[in-house]
């Protein structure tokens, strides 16, 4: 049901999204894959339905990429009764993914199946939907599958059998400003942990924007499962992005987050995305990120580190903005310097799992 498409058949202004991400550790690609709907009820629209591929590599030995293709008209084929969607050579249904495309001398193919998940993840709180004009959902309807099948980049053969995937879908009315966006489901030696941030961007008031903030965890062995994401709160959470690096700072009255990603900006792929209304947008995405989260509990002498989870090229981070160029910054909240996060903590697991990282990197 998670997966359920929410177009009600009568909305004008309306966009869907299901899209999949995730690391073949074998060989260190990561893949992204979207299937996307825009203004089903518009008439002759020629972006109707999407599909989109990229893929980057964390040892560098590619130049990252992505392609899509616009489908309409009898092309375009979903049920909003239950998950169908057929976008010319693309099919996802609950438990299954396939598609191919050809653009750019590249030739892509993928055939892919997941047992779906019964404990999803919905992000978005009542509140922002009572703000007038803005109408989103976003749902983690998978936040940890394991993957079955094969995908074909240019005649090589990725078997993605046994690969940690994470599948969201989002949709809504309104389309935001800018946000900033990380998921993890593949912490070393950490199995059934996920966490996923994002920091929205939503109404703007002259050069002022409200933002929007996120967090969940959930830890499967250890048997915890909870959210930050209090209204009362959030302009406190901090959130940046500079370079390549993403930093997120989130509290509450008993627990504190701090999540530190990482990757080099060239392996960063960014994709023109298209609004309600038509304008275009990009997002600056890389599956193959690497991050250190520690997390904290209160104590009568103050906060007390409870647990500490790296991630090792499998880290999914993303920057979306109104600008065709990744931004030099972003950042939402109180001012604050990201240098106070011990910065070099995040470089020296990395050194210990075997990586060459350069100062400029941190």
């Amino acid at each position: 049901m998670s997966n359920r498409s929410m177009w009600d058949g009568k909305r004008e202004r309306f966009y869907e999204v299901w899209d999949a991400s995730f690391t073949h550790e074998p060989s260190g690609r990561g893949f992204w894959l979207r299937y996307t709907l825009l203004n089903p009820s518009a008439k002759d629209n020629p972006r109707h339905g999407g599909l989109w591929f990229a893929t980057m590599d964390v040892r560098d030995r590619i130049v990252p990429f992505g392609v899509h293709r616009y489908f309409c008209g009898d092309d375009v084929r979903f049920s909003r009764n239950h998950l169908s969607l057929q976008f010319g050579t693309g099919r996802f249904e609950e438990g299954m993914l396939s598609g191919s495309l050809e653009q750019d001398d590249h030739e892509i193919s993928w055939e892919l199946e997941y047992t779906p998940s019964n404990q999803p993840i919905n992000t978005v709180t009542r509140w922002i939907n009572r703000v007038p004009t803005i109408d989103v959902g976003l749902i983690l309807a998978n936040p940890d599958v394991t993957l079955r099948g094969e995908i074909r980049v240019d005649g090589e053969v990725f078997q993605c059998d046994g690969c940690r995937c994470t599948q969201s879908h989002y949709w809504g009315t309104y389309w935001a400003h800018g946000w900033l966006w990380s998921h993890c489901n593949d912490f070393e030696e950490r199995p059934g942990v996920v966490a996923h941030s994002a920091t929205v961007k939503l109404t703007r008031f002259g050069p002022l924007s409200l933002p929007s903030t996120f967090f969940a965890f959930r830890d499967e062995a250890k048997g915890i499962d909870f959210k930050i994401n209090s209204p009362l709160k959030m302009p406190l959470f901090k959130s940046s992005f500079e370079g390549g690096r993403w930093i997120y700072v989130f509290a509450d009255r008993n627990r504190r987050v701090e999540w530190d990603v990482l990757t080099r900006p060239s392996r960063m792929v960014t994709m023109e995305f298209t609004s309600p209304f038509y304008k275009p947008y990009w997002c600056h995405k890389c599956v193959v990120a690497s991050s250190l989260l520690r997390l904290y509990e209160k104590t009568s002498k103050g906060w007390s580190q409870t647990d500490e989870l790296f991630s090792k090229g499998t880290t999914s981070s993303e920057v979306m903005t109104d600008e065709d160029r990744r931004p030099a910054w972003m950042r939402f909240g109180p001012k604050f310097n990201p240098r106070l996060l011990d910065p070099y903590a995040l470089r020296e697991y990395m050194k210990q799992a075997g990586w060459d990282v350069s100062p400029q990197e941190i």
